[in-house]
């Protein structure tokens, strides 16, 4: 296996035929590409098979055997692409990535730190607040105690 990245079969795997350009509606357009085409896929981790992180792993996983992979080969993945001889597109991601931070951090300013800019309140009905309650609790069990539903997913899996 190669270590150097092949751009043009990841063009093809993502079934992009666009023209490569600097701008951002091709960063856009590739990035959409690329999560319409490559699946979220985390069953090596969870059947605790080896993930490969290196290029040519990445490559014969997720390109030529066109199955999915989980957060970090993903991103891997785009990042590799980005490098290929499109160093415009990563500062363009970059550029984008800061701009996204901006208004998330916007948004949690005002949701925490700013007064309200309306003091009525909200009345709901109590079904609803015990079903908000039920679903925080379990989240927060989900959160402290991941195992048993990983178990169970499991064994799912196994059973394929």
């Amino acid at each position: 296996m190669s270590n150097e990245f092949r751009l043009d079969n990841y063009l093809a795997r993502i079934d992009f035929h666009g023209k490569i350009e600097p701008n951002l509606a091709t960063l856009s357009a590739i990035h959409a590409a690329h999560v319409d085409a490559i699946p979220f896929e985390g069953i090596d981790p969870l059947l605790r098979r080896p993930v490969n992180l290196d290029i040519a792993s990445l490559q014969s996983k997720l390109v030529d055997s066109r199955r999915g992979g989980y957060c970090f080969e993903q991103n891997l993945l785009f990042k590799a692409a980005l490098d290929a001889n499109l160093v415009w597109l990563t500062v363009l991601g970059l550029l984008n990535s800061a701009v996204a931070a901006f208004y998330y951090l916007r948004i949690v300013k005002l949701m925490y730190f700013d007064e309200p800019r309306d003091t009525q309140r909200i009345d709901a009905r109590l079904d609803l607040g015990v079903l908000l309650s039920v679903n925080g609790l379990a989240v927060l069990a989900l959160g402290i105690l991941p195992q048993p539903l990983m178990q169970l997913c499991f064994y799912a899996i196994k059973g394929l």
